[in-house]
């Protein structure tokens, strides 16, 4: 088989399977449900620099509500870090920084629940000579969990498939 008929199957197989995915109800995940929530969700104002990195994720992915946004996202983030790694004379040298976002999405009007769930993110940083450069890195640590966890709520928001209309 030639290179040139190889080529005109894939295409036409490529063809097939698109023109079969509406089909099967295939609809993109960040198409409707996410396009809907743009710029109608009002985020709480941040408490820390984790909270202000969340926020802030979140807030381009969703768009900066109004001043008369249709739904509330309360957010409750609880970051832990734990030492993996201690030599010999008790010195940890790694953390495992983890975090967890509780949210709970609200219509303005009334208060009713619309959506809540969890989200759980992890990183690690190493401990370095110099005390402040150890703290950079815990900043930065914490600030992508921050972020990977805005990203994962953000997903669930969208994969919910809400009636935002």
């Amino acid at each position: 088989m030639s290179s040139s008929e190889m080529r005109r199957r894939a295409l036409i197989a490529s063809v097939v399977a698109l023109s079969l995915g509406p089909s099967c109800g295939f609809t993109p995940l960040h198409g409707e449900a996410s396009e809907g929530l743009r710029g109608r969700v009002a985020l709480e104002n941040s408490r820390s620099r984790v909270d202000f990195a969340y926020r802030e994720r979140l807030g381009r992915r969703l768009g900066e509500a109004s001043g008369d946004a249709e739904y509330t996202l309360s957010t409750e983030i609880a970051i832990e870090e734990i030492g993996l790694a201690i030599t010999p004379d008790d010195a940890t040298t790694r953390y495992d920084v983890t975090g967890r976002a509780r949210y709970v999405l609200r219509r303005r009007g009334d208060g009713a629940e619309i959506a809540k769930g969890e989200a759980r993110s992890a990183t690690a940083y190493s401990t370095l000579a110099s005390p402040y450069a150890t703290r950079i890195a815990e900043r930065d640590a914490r600030r992508r969990v921050a972020v990977d966890l805005a990203d994962r709520v953000f997903t669930q928001l969208a994969a919910a498939r809400l009636d935002a209309g």
